[in-house]
């Protein structure tokens, strides 16, 4: 599950680069030099790391929402629920913008998307389920 059709094949370049600069400190310490077959076994293996990693940092944010659609699920204001979620602590207000807070990460309610620059809070289904639980209300589409 490529993200970027191109990013193997740069992968691949980079890799090749690489294992000719240890292929030549190789020969220059009199280190046997590693079989083409071998060195397609590490590429490979190194790809499956990779996608692996991906993998593993998508099914974080699987199923997750925005506060919005959230306080859809709920039947609520969006505001409501950010108020809500506030007093809870699950959410405070840094830079003018809402980001989840410890407790809320920890506890699998809550998970911070986007870039560092940019981060922003998305509710997980547990999340949707524990604020209404709290409240006392069933969550519905």
């Amino acid at each position: 599950m490529q993200k970027n059709p191109d990013s193997s094949s740069k992968f691949r370049t980079r890799f090749e680069r690489s294992a000719a600069r240890w292929a030549a400190r190789a020969k220059r310490l009199g280190i046997p030099l590693v079989s083409e077959v071998r060195k397609e076994a590490i590429y490979q293996s190194t790809l499956e790391r990779r996608a692996q990693v991906h993998r593993e940092a998508d099914s974080r944010f699987e199923g997750c929402t925005s506060l919005t659609d959230g306080a859809r699920q709920l039947r609520m204001r969006r505001t409501d629920l950010t108020e809500q979620m506030e007093r809870e602590g699950w959410l405070a207000r840094i830079n003018n913008r809402w980001r989840a807070t410890q407790l809320a990460t920890d506890g699998g309610w809550l998970v911070e998307r986007g870039p560092a620059a940019i981060r922003y809070a998305q509710v997980t289904p547990d999340g949707v389920t524990e604020i209404a639980r709290r409240m006392g209300i069933a969550p519905g589409a």
